[in-house]
Formats: C-alpha cells, sequence, structure tokens
C-alpha cells in the first residue's frame, strides 16, 4: 500500500512538474509563434517587455500574460505611439497554445492609451493591414476556416484620443470601460457589450458638442468582417441625464466610410437637455425640479472621405419649459427652444446652425436671440439677433455657476447683427450689418488686468457698420475714477482675424490712483516695487488708440501731479506722448516721447521740460533726479531744466539706470543751503578751517549735464561764489552714486594764515590783494561716504613762492626809488635857477 500511494505522488508530482515546466521549456517558442504572426498581418511594429504563461490559474484553460505593449505605426505616423497596454490577458484552450491560430475563450486588457488619426491628407495611423500581394506570400491557408468564439472580453481603464484633421473632428475618452461577449463564425461576430466613460468630449469644425460628460452605453452589434460592416441592433446611449436610443450601421470602405443611423431621446423630459451642459449637471442634478417636454432626434445617412462628411440633420424642441435648483432661490421659466443643426449635401461647407427660438426668464428679465450660422468651413456667415434684459445677480441665484465672485449689474442688450468671415478679412462693410445698443448700469466684475473690482456706474455701446460708439463710461475701480467716451473701430477683424482694433478716446478723471491702474500682483507702497508688478508687461499688439487724458489730481506712489493733459498713441506696442503736461512740486513738467516695448529689452526716448520745481521736494522724491544729482536736496529753491533721455526698460519697467543716455540743461535758483543734509559739505567744513558756509552763494546755478553708460557728467560751471570768490565745479558721478568731483577757486593769500600771514606783512596793500592761489578739492567714494583730496600743499609752496617774488620785486623797487628821488632833487633846484635867471632877463 505504501508503494501504491509512493507511486501516485510521484505521477502527481511529474504530472505537476510537466505543468510547471511547460511554460518555462516553450516561453520562447510561444513569444516567437505570436511575435511572427503579428508582425506577418499588420503593418505596424509591435513589442511587449515580457510574456508570461500559466496553465493552473484557469485550469484546465491556460492563461497567456502580455506586459507593455507597444504598436506604432509603420506609416506616416511612425513617430507615434497608437496603442499602449500595461497588461493583456488571454484565456484559450490548455493544447492551443501551440497553435498559429489558437482559440481564445477570453481577453483583457487593462490600463491602455489609444491614439487614432487622420492626416490632412486622409491617411489613417490605425489602417495597419499588409498589402495583398504581401500577406498572398505569407498565407497559403484561407481564413474562412477561423473559427473564434469569445466568452468575454473587457476594457479596463483605457483613455481613447481620436483626431481627424482633414474633417476638423476630435473626440477624447477617459476612463474608458467596456466588456462584452463575442461568437464569429467565419466571417461574421455577433457582440453583446456594456461600455462607460468618465470624461467624454467631441468636437467637430471646432463647435464643441460635449464637453466631459458621462457616458454608458448598452448595445448589441454585428460585425460583417468580409464587407466590414458594423450593425446597431439594440442600443442605448446615456450621456448624463439624456437617453438615447440608435439603429442603423457603419461600414468600411476602400476609401470611404458609409454610414446610416437614426437616434432619439428615450426619455422626454427637459430636465434631459439641461443635463448636457457642463455646468448645469451638477451632484445634485437629481433634485433639480423642470418642467417641460424635450424632442431630441436625428439622422445620419451618407459617405464619410476626405471631401464629404454625411448628410445629417439633429432637431431639439422644446416649449414652455422651466428648471430650480434645490439650493438656489429663483426659477428660469417660459423657456422655448427650437434648434436646428443640418447638412443636406454633404459638404461641410453647406452645414447650417439655426437657432429659431431661444428664449426665457428670470423674474422680470426676459432674453431672447435668434441665430444662422452657414458655410462653416470656408467664409462663415453669421446671422443674429439679440434682444432682452438680465440681472446679473438672477443668474447667479437661478443657475449654479462657479465663479470667484457675484455677479452684479444689469445688462440690457438689442442688436441685429450679418457678417461673413471674408467681409472681416477685407473690410468689406457693404457685407458687414450691425446696429443696436449694450447698456451696462451698477456692473461691477473683476479682472486680472486691475487690483481692485471694477464698478461701472453706467456704460453705453452703440453698434453701426463701420464703428462701435463708446457713449460713456462711468467707473470706478479702488479710489479712482475716470469718465471714458469714443470709438471702437475695426473690432471684429480684431476678434476673428488678428486684426488691428483701433480706437479714439477721451478720457477724464476727478483722482486717479497708479496702484488702482496697475497688476493685482503689486502689494509693495514704494513706486520700484509697486512697478514690479509689470515684470513681463507689454503694449498689446495691433492695438492702434488714440487716448486724449484730463486729470484733475494723479498719485504715483509718493508723486501728485496736478491737472494732467495730453494725448497717448498706442501702436505696434508703441506709446507715443504728445505735450503732456502736469503740475508738480509747485511747477510744471511737459513730457514728449515714447515708450517701445515690441524690443526686449523696451526702449523709451523721452523730452522733459521742467519749469520751477521746488528742488528739495523734487530731487528727495524723484529716483531720477536724485540719480542725476545726488547732493541736489540740500538745495532750497526752485530748478527748471530741459531733459533729453533714452535708454533701455528693465524687467520692472523703469528705466535702466545703466543704460540711460542724453543730456541736460539745468537751471538752479537757490534760496538758501543746508549743509548739515550732506556729509560732502560736511566733510569739507571738517577738513577747512576756514571754510564759513554762511560766506557761500550759490543763488543762480546754470550746468551742462551729459548722462552716457551710467554715469552724469557735468561740464565746468560757475556753481556760485565763496566770499565773493568764483567756485567752478567739474567731474561727475555714476547712477550708483559714485562721486569724482573738482571743486576749484582762487584762495586769496590771507586764507591761509600761520608763516603764510606773516610773510605778506611786510607787503603793500595793492600787494596784499593780489596774491592768491587755485584751490582744487576732489571729492570722491560715494555720496554716504565721501573723502576729500586737497592741493594744500603745493598750493602752499605755490604760494610761498609768489610771497618771495612779490619781496623781491618790492626790494628793487625800493632801490630805484631812491635814485630816482636824488635826480628828480637835482633836477628841481636846476630848473628853479634856470627859472630865476629867466625872470632876471625879462624883467
Amino acid at each position: 500500500m505504501k508503494k501504491i500511494f509512493k507511486i501516485i505522488f510521484l505521477l502527481i508530482f511529474i504530472v505537476f512538474a510537466f505543468f510547471t515546466s511547460i511554460p518555462l521549456l516553450f516561453k520562447k517558442q510561444i513569444t516567437d509563434i505570436a511575435t511572427v504572426e503579428i508582425n506577418k498581418s499588420i503593418d505596424a511594429t509591435v513589442s511587449f517587455r515580457d510574456i508570461h504563461i500559466s496553465l493552473f490559474q484557469n485550469f484546465p484553460n491556460a492563461t497567456i500574460a502580455i506586459a507593455d505593449l507597444f504598436i506604432q505605426s509603420d506609416t506616416a505616423f511612425h513617430k507615434d505611439t497608437l496603442v499602449f497596454l500595461e497588461s493583456i490577458h488571454l484565456k484559450t484552450g490548455l493544447l492551443n497554445i501551440f497553435e498559429k491560430r489558437p482559440t481564445i475563450k477570453s481577453i483583457a486588457l487593462e490600463n491602455g492609451h489609444l491614439n487614432l488619426m487622420t492626416n490632412e491628407q486622409g491617411a489613417h495611423n490605425y489602417d495597419l493591414s499588409k498589402k495583398k500581394d504581401e500577406t498572398l506570400k505569407n498565407e497559403t491557408t484561407d481564413s474562412s476556416d477561423f473559427s473564434l468564439n469569445i466568452d468575454s472580453y473587457q476594457l479596463k481603464n483605457i483613455n481613447l484620443n481620436y483626431l481627424d484633421s482633414a474633417g476638423n473632428v476630435h473626440l477624447k475618452a477617459r476612463n474608458l470601460n467596456h466588456k462584452g461577449a463575442a461568437a464569429l463564425n467565419g466571417k461574421t461576430i455577433h457582440l453583446r457589450t456594456q461600455s462607460s466613460i468618465e470624461k467624454l468630449s467631441f468636437s467637430m469644425a471646432n463647435i464643441d458638442y460635449l464637453h466631459e460628460a458621462t457616458a454608458n452605453l448598452k448595445a448589441e452589434f454585428d460585425l460583417d468582417l468580409k464587407n466590414r460592416k458594423f450593425t446597431f441592433k439594440e442600443n442605448n446611449l446615456k450621456i448624463n441625464d439624456l437617453i438615447l436610443h440608435a439603429d442603423g450601421f457603419v461600414q468600411q470602405k476602400e476609401e470611404n466610410i458609409s454610414m446610416d443611423f437614426n437616434f432619439n431621446t428615450v426619455s422626454s423630459e427637459f430636465k434631459s437637455l439641461l443635463s448636457l451642459i457642463p455646468s448645469a449637471y451638477t451632484s445634485n442634478f437629481k433634485d433639480v425640479k423642470t418642467t417641460g417636454d424635450l424632442n431630441f432626434r436625428g439622422h445620419v445617412k451618407g459617405l464619410y472621405n476626405m471631401s464629404d462628411i454625411p448628410k445629417f440633420k439633429f432637431h431639439i424642441d422644446t416649449k414652455n419649459a422651466s428648471f430650480k435648483y434645490p439650493e438656489l432661490p429663483k426659477t428660469v421659466e417660459d423657456i422655448f427652444i427650437n434648434t436646428e443643426i443640418t447638412n443636406t449635401t454633404g459638404k461641410i461647407d453647406d452645414t447650417a446652425l439655426v437657432i429659431k427660438t431661444l428664449r426665457f426668464k428670470i423674474d422680470q428679465d426676459v432674453f431672447s436671440a435668434k441665430s444662422k450660422i452657414t458655410n462653416i468651413a470656408n467664409n462663415p456667415k453669421v446671422q443674429a439677433t439679440f434682444t432682452g434684459r438680465i440681472d446679473l445677480k438672477n443668474i447667479s441665484e437661478s443657475y449654479p455657476l462657479q465663479l470667484k465672485q457675484k455677479l452684479q449689474g444689469k445688462i440690457e442688450a438689442q442688436i441685429t447683427s450679418s457678417f461673413t468671415k471674408k467681409a472681416l478679412e477685407n473690410k468689406d462693410f457693404k457685407q458687414i450689418s450691425n446696429a443696436g445698443y449694450v447698456s451696462f448700469h451698477n456692473f461691477v466684475t473683476d479682472t486680472e488686468l486691475l487690483p481692485n473690482p471694477i464698478h461701472i456706474h453706467a456704460a453705453q455701446l452703440s453698434f453701426d457698420p463701420k464703428k462701435i460708439s463708446l457713449k460713456k463710461l462711468e467707473a470706478k475701480t479702488g479710489a479712482s475714477d475716470l469718465e471714458l467716451y469714443g470709438n471702437i473701430k475695426n473690432l471684429y477683424p480684431y476678434l476673428f482675424d488678428h486684426g488691428e482694433l483701433q480706437g479714439d478716446f477721451n478720457m477724464n478723471s476727478s483722482f486717479l490712483n497708479a496702484k488702482d491702474l496697475l497688476n493685482s500682483n503689486s502689494t509693495s507702497d514704494s513706486a520700484t516695487d509697486t512697478i514690479s508688478s509689470l515684470e513681463s508687461m507689454k503694449i498689446p499688439a495691433k492695438i492702434n488708440a488714440h487716448l486724449t487724458v484730463n486729470a484733475q489730481k494723479v498719485l504715483y506712489d509718493n508723486l501728485v501731479l496736478k491737472d494732467l493733459t495730453g494725448v497717448v498713441k498706442i501702436n505696434d506696442q508703441k506709446a507715443v506722448f504728445e505735450k503732456t503736461t502736469a503740475k508738480m512740486f509747485e511747477g510744471n513738467i511737459v513730457v514728449e516721447g515714447f515708450v517701445n516695448t515690441k524690443p526686449s529689452p523696451s526702449l523709451f526716448d523721452f523730452d522733459l521740460n521742467i519749469q520751477n520745481f521746488d528742488i528739495a521736494s523734487s530731487f528727495g522724491s524723484m529716483k531720477l533726479l536724485n540719480s542725476m544729482a545726488p547732493i541736489a536736496h540740500i538745495f532750497n529753491g526752485k530748478i527748471s531744466t530741459a531733459f533729453k533721455l533714452n535708454g533701455d526698460l528693465d524687467n520692472k519697467f523703469s528705466p535702466d539706470l545703466q543704460s540711460i543716455s542724453g543730456k541736460a540743461l539745468a537751471h538752479l535758483e537757490v534760496a538758501k543751503i543746508d549743509p548739515k543734509k550732506s556729509k560732502v559739505l560736511n566733510l569739507i567744513d571738517s577738513q577747512l578751517s576756514f571754510v564759513d558756509f554762511s560766506k557761500l552763494n550759490l543763488k543762480k546755478i546754470k550746468a551742462q549735464v551729459s548722462f552716457e553708460r551710467g554715469k552724469v557728467n557735468f561740464k565746468p560751471f560757475k556753481i556760485g561764489s565763496y566770499d565773493g570768490i568764483p567756485i567752478q565745479l567739474s567731474g561727475g558721478h555714476s547712477f550708483n552714486n559714485q562721486i569724482n568731483y573738482d571743486i576749484q577757486m582762487d584762495l586769496p593769500a590771507s586764507y591761509f594764515g600761520g608763516s603764510i600771514t606773516s610773510s605778506i606783512a611786510n607787503l603793500s596793500g595793492s600787494d596784499k590783494n593780489e596774491i592768491s592761489i587755485p584751490i582744487i578739492l576732489s571729492i570722491n567714494g560715494s555720496v554716504n561716504e565721501p573723502f576729500i583730496k586737497t592741493n594744500m600743499k603745493s598750493a602752499t609752496r605755490a604760494l610761498t613762492k609768489k610771497i618771495v617774488k612779490a619781496q623781491k620785486e618790492n626790494l628793487v623797487n625800493n632801490i630805484f626809488d631812491k635814485k630816482r628821488s636824488k635826480e628828480d632833487t637835482k633836477k628841481n633846484e636846476l630848473k628853479n635857477k634856470t627859472k630865476k635867471l629867466l625872470n632876471g632877463l625879462f624883467r
């Protein structure tokens, strides 16, 4: 008995070992068979990471598992992956795994991506079949003898992307799950399927018909392999809350896809149509109360190819419908919709979208519209009429919009429009007809361009064929107010064909704060940091505008401008300022020039004419002026100057000081100075003992200045006088406040004291006054840490030489004076004697 058990155990072990070793022994053979058969059948490159065979997982059936399957088309799409599947599981008969045409009982595809494309030439990346002459060389058996029965097949978590560039059709399906069973006998497959899609989107001719809708399909199909015909049998499709029934067929022919199918709604409630609007379909949509019936039907029949599409007609009709969301207080009622999308010729250009009626009411607000769009492909023609009044608050209280802010304000419109795309492109105003108006009242909205909401008290736009007139715009944002009116031209080419938008406006304001008009990312209180919010700012392209500005008061950081008037012209990303004037710092400024943001970096070129600015406040407040004259803030008085400046704008949209070039002629009238505010003057006072700033006279200064490569250079000029002695300044400084000045004046010898004073004591008064020497103060370092060098030693030596020379000249003069005095005495005596002699002769 023990021997019998041992024999049985040994036989079981041998069988187990045999079945365990088969997958290992024949793995390569099975892999080679699969690879050869696949590549013989399709024109594509197929690869996979691993293949695994199990004889026990579904015993008595065998299971084949393929990991990371890639399929790339060998056609014009060879660079794109057609199929990726993370895993494939096949169930087949135990003995079929060695056959070239195994019987597949079930198949499961999981976690994959399918990218199906048709290019503009009509080629398909999913057309992988070998040419007939190639397949005949490799096949000797008739595939009609092939018999396939699939108990079940499954797609799990598959993402599908279909793009037809020729027909401008795009379909996306995310998280597609599909399961079913198929029976194949000869050339016919009968399919029983059930599918679901988490997010389904579909667009054609740039019109979105579905956007991330949920979809479920339960259907039966017959697939005729010989004729490549796909027939719909019992099919119920649910998209969001809309249930459609469809029947018909789709058939692949040589160069065409033939189709003929009809669909209609199973449920006839208006609620079903409402569910197709993405924002309307919420988690509590089942609790939405609706009234009204829905008539939604259609048919598609014809051929689809490179030049033709099937003829079709879709019709949507609902009357006297309404809906109310449980969490919202108001009802949308009196809803009438009558819409058709048709194509009667099979040419895509003959597709027409007609909205015969669109009407709804919320409280007392009624809105209605009619529209017709034809010739969609080549030259779309639009005819539309909009009439009604809407309180935006009513919309947010009746419809579940996902908004960051509440809608506020009332809009009233009465517009009739008719135009074609070519008419817009060619500016053929005879083919464009617009009439009517749109008005806004107490309208509030946010915009990314402004840091605060904009409150529009009243605004009205009126339309005619050539322009749109802004009759008025009264608005406020932050603390700023503005009134704007003017004309807008070329709006439609700008919107539809990248044309140039033209405008001519007048703007009035009692108060404008620059911070209210800057980007909302700005949070700093300094002028530099305020402008830093405009790091990527460019004047919009294709804007040609003329703006006349009149503002009573403008606040820019800590700068106050009053009675600002001027003209700003915007064109080709360039803003040109013409005779822009303002009052500031108790004086006046005139600005002319431009800012050009088209190149990188942006450029500026300005002429600034300043009259009677208060020196202390202007140089203390304006960074540009302070950089040009960093010690001018010590003066109390007035400045008038003319600047010519050009350079680059940095990424903060302010002048790059290192790039500035130009020149200026400045006139300063100084009432007094405050030496305590300047470290330079304090240093002069400490190093020169004789300095008394009360003797410094700087009442009128006239200076010529040039700017180049980040430096300010002063042409030598008289800056003033000290105790009646002229003072001349030359040199310059950099915009980072590194200074290099030379101050020169001729000081009398008496200022030097000590031995110099005793040396000139014996000189005559006139000599003492005539002896002086040029003193040069070289000021270097920075404005905050200056240091001074003087030529005092060389000046003292030069003065000593002057005194010695003067003393020698005095000594020589004294000797000659004594000799001349004796000779004069003798001459006088001789003269007197001669006079007496003559008197005696004529007596």
